[in-house]
């Protein structure tokens, strides 16, 4: 199985994307830490629960408002504090982001060269691709999983993308809240047109952009056997009013982007159904997930012209010698920052900080 690498659009001038430096206080396990990277290459190395997953997630915090990992933000404030902060030179830029519980809440707040911004002024200074070890479970993993992975990649690139998806889990949520109060007689059907509404307009945006973005993977996968095939749920007022009688009986919205879901095909499969979660072995579905952020790569730089920074968290004990070649070539065109629980060869020079 071959893998192409990341395709530049040609005649469009990139930037590379430059993290300076970084201060976490009373972040996850950091009281009050500093750290200053090189443009290149930087390996970060620590033993198992010395922090290098919550490092990632910071640098990775301040690139898209969000945790990879964390299912609540106070997660990411230091035990017994209520304040955080993760703070990071990015080119020419300050980049500051508090995370403050108050009465049983926990907000965020975004800076910019000591101002305060909306989160989607923020996102427009900070672009980074993480790879992690586990995210092979994509690929053999649940549908919800896969989404979660679709969302990932395009949330922090398109603001149009994120607000809409914001916007239909609140919808579909209360929608579902309606219908099991239409089937205990306690509402009227009636009182589901507003949430239909939502959730038809803002479905619409998430399946068209979720379309594009496999477009341009399987432009970019189009000389390797793999290929992504997405499978749209589509929803629409009519396909609602047609499903009202099965989502009454059972509760829950039944079309939509929430039950999306796509599969990585292999050519090599003799089989009729080349889905690789079936036939594929774990050295395939790694390399598979590989060519799936060499996508993102090239996705991120076709979106917003600029070569985000590259994070692998401890991915090099569960790759082979050909997908750590695979690696390999890539460093050479991003400022990269890895992780490892030991000294590694990368068969470069690198910066090494010490946990």
């Amino acid at each position: 199985m071959t893998c192409p690498l990341p395709k530049r659009r040609k005649n469009k001038r990139f930037r590379d994307m430059i993290l300076r430096n970084l201060s976490l206080v009373d972040f996850r396990n950091y009281s009050r830490s500093s750290f200053d990277f090189s443009p290149n290459l930087n390996l970060i190395i620590g033993p198992n629960a010395s922090g290098k997953t919550n490092f990632l997630e910071a640098v990775y915090l301040l690139a898209t408002g969000e945790s990879f990992r964390a299912s609540r933000n106070k997660q990411m404030i230091n035990w017994g504090k209520d304040l955080a902060f993760a703070e990071a030179n990015v080119n020419q830029s300050q980049l500051k982001l508090a995370l403050e519980e108050k009465e049983g809440r926990t907000k965020k707040e975004f800076w910019v060269d000591k101002v305060k911004k909306s989160r989607r002024d923020f996102l427009e200074h900070f672009l980074a691709v993480i790879f992690r070890a586990e995210e092979i479970r994509v690929i053999g993993g649940s549908p919800s999983r896969r989404r979660g992975f679709v969302n990932q990649i395009i949330s922090p690139l398109d603001w149009e993308y994120q607000r809409a998806v914001l916007i239909y889990e609140k919808a579909l949520a209360s929608r579902n809240r309606v219908l099991a109060k239409i089937a205990e007689g306690k509402a009227a059907k009636q009182e589901l047109y507003f949430w239909n509404q939502a959730l038809a307009k803002n479905g619409e945006i998430i399946r068209q952009k979720r379309a594009d973005f496999f477009d341009f993977v399987n432009h970019f996968l189009i000389n390797s056997p793999l290929s992504c095939f997405y499978q749209q749920n589509l929803i629409s007022l009519a396909r609602l009013e047609e499903e009202l009688t099965r989502d009454l009986r059972f509760g829950s919205t039944g079309c939509g982007p929430h039950r999306d879901d796509f599969s990585i095909l292999s050519s090599e499969f003799e089989a009729k159904d080349k889905n690789l979660a079936f036939w594929g072995s774990r050295g395939q579905h790694r390399l598979a997930i590989l060519t799936l952020k060499l996508a993102q790569l090239s996705f991120v730089e076709n979106k917003k012209g600029q070569k985000p920074v590259l994070l692998l968290d401890d991915i090099f004990s569960e790759l082979d010698e050909k997908n750590r070649a695979l690696i390999s070539s890539i460093w050479d065109g991003y400022q990269t920052i890895i992780t490892s629980t030991e000294k590694i060869d990368l068969s470069r020079p690198a910066k090494v900080i010490f946990l």
